[in-house]
């Protein structure tokens, strides 16, 4: 959980970004590219999981077939990892503390099924 939050912020994700996440298609915090990549990751993380065409043509303008299968597999990883953390009942454990801390959505929220 608050994990997550902690890598993004060390990898540059400002704390807008953070905060902008569930509104990122709209978000002038990100770039179409990075818009494109955060559908990607939201239409795997669904219950089902649906990446239509569309989406796939917007994700062709940007990455590489090698890419996507690399950016794919790190999202299919990450969903995991998630699913088994939200079934151990693990909590935040400080990596966060004091900073943003991005959670995971409800479907009351999203209108999807959580994480």
């Amino acid at each position: 959980l608050d994990i997550g939050s902690a890598l993004a912020r060390h990898e540059g994700l400002s704390e807008r970004q953070l905060r902008d996440l569930p509104i990122h298609a709209t978000s002038d915090a990100f770039d179409e590219e990075e818009r494109t990549v955060l559908d990607l990751a939201e239409a795997m993380t669904r219950v089902p999981s649906i990446v239509d065409d569309e989406l796939r043509a917007r994700v062709d303008r940007y990455l590489t077939p090698t890419q996507q299968t690399e950016l794919m597999v790190l999202i299919a990883w990450e969903n995991k990892r998630a699913r088994l953390n939200q079934g151990l009942g693990v909590r935040p454990s400080g990596f966060s503390d004091g900073e943003f801390c991005v959670l995971p959505m409800t479907a009351s929220l999203t209108g999807t099924q959580p994480v």
